[in-house]
């Protein structure tokens, strides 16, 4: 059974879309990387890794918002969009940057490596996008305080 479970994982679009950020399957090494987090940041980051996100792009699908564009930029408001090239949150994405581990700064090695989710933790919160992603929110939630 469980063969078969993880073979349909492999074959689904979900797992494609997953293999796109990460190499790490869902099971206990994604549950231990967020092990660390507040509740509010591991949602945010599992909905940015599979792209269902409160985001003007993925909002647009269900006629949530009247428009897939960023206010700002003028051009669809995804989760790449977001992280990297969203002229709003240049002074954010630059601390993010100083921050991660990584010379590589993309969407992979953002939300694929555990280390830079406390970093992405941070860029969350300096860029407000996520309203209910707040400090008051996230200090209520952190694992050492509950």
């Amino acid at each position: 059974m469980k063969d078969k479970m993880q073979q349909e994982w492999q074959e689904s679009s979900a797992a494609q879309r997953i293999r796109d950020i990460t190499k790490m399957p869902p099971g206990p090494q994604v549950i231990k990387s967020f092990s660390s987090l507040g509740k509010p940041t591991v949602a945010l980051i599992t909905q940015l890794r599979s792209r269902h996100v409160l985001l003007n792009a993925y909002l647009h699908r269900f006629k949530i918002v009247d428009s897939p564009l960023c206010a700002r930029c003028q051009v669809p408001e995804t989760v790449t969009h977001y992280l990297l090239t969203c002229r709003r949150y240049t002074a954010a994405r630059h601390t993010l940057r100083m921050a991660i581990k990584s010379s590589i700064f993309n969407t992979s090695t953002l939300l694929g490596d555990p280390n830079n989710f406390p970093a992405l933790q941070q860029y969350f919160l300096d860029t407000a996008r996520f309203k209910h992603v707040t400090h008051a929110t996230l200090a209520q939630t952190q694992p050492s305080q509950r």
